[in-house]
């Protein structure tokens, strides 16, 4: 009873953790709207306040695994909770003073970093990266993983899944409002409709995963997902509250039924010790994925439409989110086809 007690608090305490998590990250997607309107931006430029709040998050993620594994992980975590509460408070009276400040000062427009030379860079500091970890005596990503292909497969295609899913999270919140002339309390409602699917499906999902192939849900998920971003992709352009409503149904369906059967073929495939570093780098990728989604999504937006002192017309916003989600449309297929190669790689390894 004891035993079945700790399993419930620990349960709670997981479930409290990453409903905060969530909530950040969609209330900020909600807010964005409202931020470029109130300081003048553009889309391009607003979506620096959620990537600052990504990258922070995902350089992070990596580190406390592989601490977790040494110091433990029980520690880790309730010092997270610790500085969550205490940086939430600072928070608290920095979202009032920086307002203040920042509304003490002109708009003079922010300059924007060449895009090849900051993919230099970070191509650079990539190699840099993983050159010192392949010599470090405790590594913080533990390269050994990669040599388990199905493991690699399924990472890779929960990170182009997650892309999909972020940018649609960053962008459908401004074709609501800018597009739909929707108010932000109507659009949180209606983004609420993903929510509530995947709290539905999500359970059952996982607990189907326990009797059937894991690999055969996540695909009948990303099969879903690729429909419903064709679909959405067709039909935005009708302007009827309709569409997005039947999409958003279907992208939480697609995510209902992709998230717990992945994250049980992820933590499956971790070897004896190794489950809070694989845990670590299945979070790290989906940091990156919200990363990598939030950018190309914008990108693709920012290229249709004329970058950032354009004043695109409604016809050409409805073109760019069309071209973004024609984004998220290929990264799901390769998602699929990622799954596919797992999936083989995972009966190779078995018949072996």
């Amino acid at each position: 009873m004891t035993e079945k007690r700790s399993y419930t608090l620990i349960l709670i305490s997981a479930s409290l953790a990453m409903l905060m998590v969530k909530l950040d990250a969609f209330i900020v997607n909600i807010s964005l709207p409202t931020i470029a309107r109130n300081f003048g931006c553009s889309r391009d430029i607003v979506s620096l306040v959620l990537q600052a709040y990504l990258v922070a998050s995902t350089a992070t993620l990596l580190l406390f695994g592989m601490l977790g594994d040494r110091i433990g992980l029980k520690k880790i975590y309730i010092s997270g909770f610790i500085l969550f509460t205490v940086g939430s408070l600072l928070a608290l009276f920095a979202f009032t003073f920086l307002i203040l400040a920042f509304n003490s000062f002109d708009n003079r427009g922010v300059e924007v970093i060449m895009p090849y030379g900051a993919l230099t860079i970070a191509a650079f500091l990539f190699y840099f990266f993983i050159k010192r970890e392949k010599k470090a005596l405790h590594p913080i990503l533990d390269l050994s993983l990669f040599s388990f292909k199905p493991l690699t497969f399924v990472l890779f295609a929960s990170l182009l899944a997650s892309s999909a899913n972020f940018g649609n999270a960053y962008i459908m919140p401004f074709y609501l409002e800018k597009d739909l002339g929707l108010t932000s309390n109507i659009v949180g409602m209606l983004l609420l409709i993903s929510s509530l699917v995947v709290m539905v499906l999500a359970p059952m999902a996982g607990k189907m995963s326990d009797k059937i192939n894991p690999l055969k849900i996540c695909t009948i998920a990303l099969i879903v997902g690729f429909i419903d971003y064709s679909f959405f992709s067709v039909a935005l352009g009708m302007m009827q509250v309709w569409v997005p409503i039947l999409f958003l149904l279907f992208s939480g369906t697609f995510l209902g039924l992709f998230l717990s059967p992945n994250n049980t073929m992820i933590m499956s495939m971790a070897a004896e010790g190794k489950h809070g570093i694989v845990s670590a780098t299945s979070n790290t990728f989906t940091s990156v994925a919200a990363v990598i989604g939030v950018s190309v999504f914008q990108m693709a937006f920012s290229v249709t439409t004329g970058g950032d002192n354009a004043h695109p017309t409604t016809l050409e916003n409805i073109g760019g989110v069309r071209n973004a989600f024609i984004i998220g449309l290929i990264l799901l297929a390769l998602a699929l086809v990622f799954t596919r190669f797992s999936h083989r790689s995972q009966d190779r390894a078995e018949a072996i």
